[in-house]
C-alpha cells in the first residue's frame, strides 16, 4: 500500500492493495518476514537448520533473556527460540 498524501514521499508498507466491485479495499500480504520455532536444544537445531538445510546465521540478534538464534532463509528469517516445546497443540 502506498501513502497517497504526498507523491514525493511514497512509503511501501509491504502490502498489495486490491479494490473489489463494491469499492472495498482488500489488503493482500506479499510475504512473511519471519517465523519462530520453539526448540528444546538450540545447538542441535542450529546443526539441522544451518548444517543440513543451509540457512545462514544472523549476527544481529539482541540479548532477549532466553537462548535462541536468528537465521536467514533467503529473504525470510527463521527465529529459533530455546525453551519448552509445546506438545500436542497442532505444531508441525
Amino acid at each position: 500500500m502506498r501513502d497517497d498524501n504526498d507523491d514525493d514521499n511514497d512509503v511501501d508498507v509491504g502490502w498489495d492493495e486490491n479494490t473489489d466491485r463494491e469499492g472495498t479495499v482488500a489488503l493482500k500480504p506479499v510475504g512473511v518476514h519471519h517465523v519462530s520455532v520453539n526448540v528444546g536444544d538450540v545447538d542441535a537445531a542450529l546443526d539441522f537448520y544451518v548444517g543440513t538445510l543451509g540457512l545462514v546465521p544472523r549476527t544481529d540478534r539482541p540479548e532477549l533473556g532466553f537462548p535462541g538464534a536468528w537465521l536467514d532463509a533467503g529473504d525470510q528469517q527463521v527465529h529459533l527460540i530455546g525453551g519448552r516445546v509445546p506438545t500436542h497443540e497442532g505444531q508441525h
